[in-house]
């Protein structure tokens, strides 16, 4: 009697566990990717790649850096990894590599990847006022170092720059306000910093929200998503979502893809 109630049991609880565990690989939602990109007054055409001229390059240097607070346990991909995403997308987009010992590149590649949290004590933000189209308040930079880091994070001067309207300024607060992880991808001009001269011609910061997602399984996509953007100007904040990425293929300029050959 024991045997046949354990095995009535068993029969009502398995199709329930198998149907609990379908539902339980359903695809996670993708983050949306904030990117933010400038060139400093240099001409797209002369930075960006093209099939005509294509940009050599080499990944000079790359840090881990935690912003605003340092939270245990969060993992990292490892620098070959990182490098390894940055090279495929950089391909991709027609930049090419160059390895030590040959010629100097056109640009040294630097990154700069890690976590940025809300400071403990935010300011009030910009505000913005309708009846004069002007901001007030807080017009500048933030003041706390934890501030600032967040406000470039969101592309809060690209809002101030352009005369952004008050959707523009609410988008930049609310991504201002929440724990971001991010990777920063610079371009330094080569033959210049050979002569021991520093002159940034380009640089594209790429961030997500860090609750429910982290660098080593989404760190990929973050770069792969912002290649389009690599060494050009972005007026405001970019905001992709996965519908987005999966719609619309987005390309900037002249953006060439060149196939390694065998």
């Amino acid at each position: 009697m024991k045997l046949h109630r354990f095995l009535l049991v068993f029969a009502l609880v398995a199709p329930l566990s198998s149907t609990a565990q379908l539902f339980s690989k359903k695809p996670k939602k993708e983050p949306e990717i904030l990117i933010v990109s400038d060139t400093f007054g240099n001409e797209e055409g002369a930075v960006r790649p093209s099939k005509e001229k294509p940009v050599s390059y080499m990944i000079f240097i790359g840090q881990r850096r935690d912003m605003g607070a340092t939270i245990a346990g969060i993992k990292a991909p490892t620098k070959e990894e990182i490098e390894g995403m940055i090279h495929r997308t950089m391909q991709s987009q027609g930049f090419v590599p160059r390895d030590v010992g040959e010629e100097v590149p056109e640009i040294f590649v630097v990154y700069t990847y890690g976590s940025a949290y809300v400071p403990t004590d935010p300011s009030e933000g910009i505000e913005f006022d309708e009846g004069t189209g002007e901001f007030s308040g807080q017009t500048a930079v933030p003041d706390t170092i934890g501030e600032r880091e967040m406000f470039a994070l969101a592309g809060g001067a690209k809002v101030l720059q352009s005369g952004g309207n008050r959707l523009d300024v609410e988008a930049v607060q609310e991504a201002a306000e929440i724990d971001r992880l991010f990777i920063m991808i610079a371009a330094v001009n080569g033959p210049k910093y050979h002569e021991g001269k520093k002159e940034v011609m380009w640089r594209t910061r790429i961030s997500i929200p860090s609750r429910g997602f982290n660098l080593p399984n989404y760190l990929d996509l973050m770069v792969e998503t912002a290649g389009p953007y690599l060494a050009t100007e972005t007026n405001m904040p970019v905001t992709l979502r996965e519908e987005d990425r999966r719609e619309t293929n987005v390309e900037i300029g002249e953006t060439t893809v060149i196939e390694e050959e065998p």
